[in-house]
């Protein structure tokens, strides 16, 4: 019977100015205003045939059954730019079809007033190229201003006079026909702009896959183009800054740093490579004999399990017969590199003793008899794994 300030319920009104959500465009906001209070729209349905609720929350006072004439006020910034993405979307799709071809067709959207969202059928990746070429046509249905047509029809009449439908979409034996110049007709009961002039501009943001066979574009019409325009622009001018380069040369400064940061990353890699395995460090001295067989175990800094191959393969062959253990802690991790000689890989293999020897720290790994690898997550337990080795391949042994 009423709804009292800071309450939330739903409005049914005798007529409503608001469209409820609906074929993919999001609902109206706005105001309901009576003798007694305020409402705000947030959410309009139709739940049953031409039903119209919309749900609300009192903003002050209270709204009542017989309480006089009310005042349904629609968010007029909202249900513009909601225009001006449903009619894009329609150009959207007769573009898609002209640049890609005829069989694409509509497999879902939404229109809002911040922006678009269109799924179609399409059987292959898109490149930038053919995008820019979709928005370019788009635009240029905008800058043509054409009038956009609305009109009811017997379906088999709009059928007949080429109007798209939806497939699977169930419609009456009146239909609303959507016509935009000699370039677009769907069948659609949203909310279009007068003329596409109106729109001002579409800008594409996003094109992706998001099932087999079915892509997705976002875009935006209108002043969120402007935003999105403006906000890349100023990323944009703001990156170039960073990097002492102008937006004309951007990309060459930005390719430039990647190559020498590829240059220096080799460089490091060598400096830890020579760091680890060059004469600072006696490696040789710390060779132990478990029944009969060369074992050096040792802990190598600042190494991942790459680097720790390298150094596996130098300390390998200066040994020549025997097992190398290596461990490294970075990063709150730990890698572990086991290498045997060939000659004893009859005897003990590389997979088995990282399969022992692992847990100490928390982690696992497997291999090749000759070689084989693992993580763990106790970079403290380094040094009691390095300790343990011996007596573990004694045990394997």
């Amino acid at each position: 019977d009423s709804l009292k300030e800071g309450e939330t319920g739903d409005v049914i009104l005798h007529t409503s100015p608001f469209y409820a959500e609906s074929g993919g465009q999001v609902a109206d906001k706005g105001t309901i205003e009576g003798p007694d209070g305020l409402a705000e729209v947030i959410d309009v349905q139709r739940p049953l045939g031409k039903m119209i609720v919309h749900t609300v929350i009192i903003k002050h006072g209270e709204l009542k059954v017989g309480g006089g004439d009310i005042k349904a006020k629609v968010d007029e910034i909202g249900r513009r730019r909601t225009e001006n993405h449903h009619t894009a979307t329609h150009l959207l799709q007769a573009a898609l079809q002209e640049i890609l071809g005829d069989h694409v067709s509509q497999a879902g959207s939404q229109v809002s007033p911040e922006r678009l969202r269109f799924d179609f059928n399409h059987f292959e990746g898109i490149d930038t190229g053919r995008i820019q070429d979709v928005e370019r046509l788009v635009n240029d249905y905008i800058r043509r201003d054409e009038a956009v047509d609305i009109s009811e029809k017997s379906l088999e009449d709009a059928r007949a006079a080429g109007a798209m439908a939806l497939f699977g979409e169930k419609y009456g034996d009146v239909v609303r026909v959507v016509k935009v110049g000699d370039f677009s007709m769907e069948l659609c009961g949203g909310c279009h702009v007068p003329r596409t002039g109106v729109i001002g501009y579409c800008k594409i943001v996003s094109e992706a896959s998001v099932s087999s066979g079915v892509r997705r574009i976002e875009a935006v019409c209108g002043e969120p183009a402007v935003d999105v325009i403006q906000h890349h622009e100023t990323q944009l001018s703001n990156t170039a800054h960073l990097l002492s380069a102008s937006a004309d040369n951007l990309e060459e400064r930005v390719k430039a740093l990647l190559d020498e940061n590829r240059r220096l990353a080799r460089e490091v890699e060598t400096w830890k490579q020579k760091a680890a395995t060059g004469a600072s460090v006696d490696y040789m001295s710390q060779v132990q004999n478990v029944n009969g067989i060369k074992l050096l175990a040792v802990e190598v800094d600042g190494q991942d399990g790459k680097g720790l191959r390298m150094v596996l393969d130098n300390l390998r062959d200066k040994l020549g017969s025997g097992v190398v253990v290596l461990g490294s802690a970075s990063d709150g991790k730990v890698a572990l590199c086991v290498g045997v000689s060939k000659d004893l890989t009859g005897t003990i293999k590389a997979g088995d003793i990282v399969k022992n020897i692992a847990p100490i720290v928390g982690g696992g790994g497997g291999g090749r008899p000759d070689m084989a690898q693992a993580g763990g997550k106790d970079p403290d337990k380094l040094p009691e794994l390095i300790a343990k080795t011996p007596e573990i391949i004694a045990g394997l042994l």
